[in-house]
């Protein structure tokens, strides 16, 4: 299933940090290590959201990855071994990508970010029901988990080195690691 469409002016390179499985297991042999480096991020498509462009270099410092995401059906053993839960849950509700919310939750929305107005604050959405009430992973515990974040300090998560790395690598307000 292809989630996202592809913008002939969109030039990213995407890195997917699978940061669970290390944090809460300490296993590691899942992981690579990247040897950092400069590259290209943004798009200089006149269709840019929020940050996406112009074009830019970019330079990260070495760090590791995980070989693939965490799926819904690892985020469960996460959420049921450790009593986790997201932001999401604990704020009653988080953003999804317009695309994705029905027409029935579109009417719903009462408010809208003026900078980033495709993402649409949906009650009750987090990693279990995705797109808001009515949603469901049942049919997509293989697919990457959504709704889950990495806050310095939140529960099981407060040694996250390589992850506040990379998030702080891919924060284009905050100095490139």
């Amino acid at each position: 299933m292809l989630c996202c469409r592809v913008h002939p002016y969109l030039q990213v390179n995407v890195l997917v940090l699978n940061y669970f499985t290390l944090l809460a297991y300490g296993k590691d042999e899942n992981m690579v290590q990247l040897p950092g480096g400069t590259f290209q991020m943004g798009s200089n498509s006149p269709e840019n959201r929020n940050e996406e462009g112009p074009v830019r270099e970019v330079t990260v410092k070495p760090f590791a990855i995980d070989k693939y995401p965490v799926t819904n059906r690892d985020f469960r053993e996460f959420v049921r071994e450790k009593k986790f839960k997201t932001e999401a849950e604990a704020f009653g509700w988080s953003f999804v990508f317009e695309d994705f919310v029905s027409e029935e939750m579109k009417k719903k929305v009462t408010q809208k970010l003026e900078s980033a107005p495709w993402w649409l604050p949906i009650e009750k959405a987090f990693w279990r029901q995705p797109a808001g009430p009515g949603s469901s992973i049942k049919d997509r515990l293989d697919h990457p988990v959504l709704h889950v974040s990495c806050i310095p300090g939140e529960t099981s998560f407060s040694q996250t080195v390589q992850t506040s790395a990379l998030l702080m690598a891919f924060n284009l307000n905050a100095a490139y690691v």
